[in-house]
């Protein structure tokens, strides 16, 4: 019963995992086995048994699972929280546009969590991201500046503001100079 639990979720999450795989069939083989050939008297008692087995399966994965969530959070609860670390270089052609967005006081607004603003600082790079201002506007986030972000009107993450106006959304190398492009007309 738990390996269909699991299958039910990774079908969910549309994932593939091998390993839940294979253990779901090995256990459906078991209990087909265990079906055909019953060690109890009728199936009525097998049925008995195998729906308690199933309950305290359940019960059990119930159980593990608020521990471990009740652990997450404890060990987030230990002060502000830092995007990750940008790990890629950047290319000359980000490193020019970043010192061109420099020059219009270009700011990302985004959020410790957010996985498209760690995209966008991973398609910059590390050289070319630290040219420009970026604002943390999840109030659990290291220097959060969420009244800031408020103030400015940002509604999604990442946002980029260069000469004052919002450009909403994870972008391209191509879409930032696109947007340059236009600003310097």
């Amino acid at each position: 019963t738990f390996s269909a639990c699991l299958m039910g979720l990774l079908l969910f999450l549309q994932q593939f995992c091998a390993l839940c795989i294979t253990s779901a069939t090995i256990s459906a083989a078991m209990f087909i086995s265990a079906w055909r050939g019953p060690l109890l008297k009728s199936r009525s008692e097998t049925a008995v048994i195998s729906t308690t087995g199933a309950l305290i399966t359940l019960v059990t994965a119930f159980a593990l699972f608020n521990v471990k969530s009740l652990q997450i959070e404890e060990s987030l609860d230990d002060g502000p929280r830092s995007p990750p670390a940008i790990t890629q270089h950047s290319s000359p052609r980000a490193l020019s546009l970043a010192s061109r967005m420099a020059a219009h006081d270009a700011r990302m607004f985004g959020a410790y969590w957010c996985s498209h603003c760690i995209n966008q600082k991973e398609t910059l790079g590390m050289e070319a991201f630290v040219k420009l201002e970026y604002v943390e506007c999840d109030e659990d986030g290291d220097n959060s500046q969420k009244p800031l972000c408020r103030a400015e009107g940002v509604r999604g993450y990442p946002t980029w503001q260069l000469d004052g106006k919002l450009f909403p959304g994870e972008r391209s190398i191509s879409e930032l100079e696109e947007i340059l492009d236009d600003i310097e007309k």
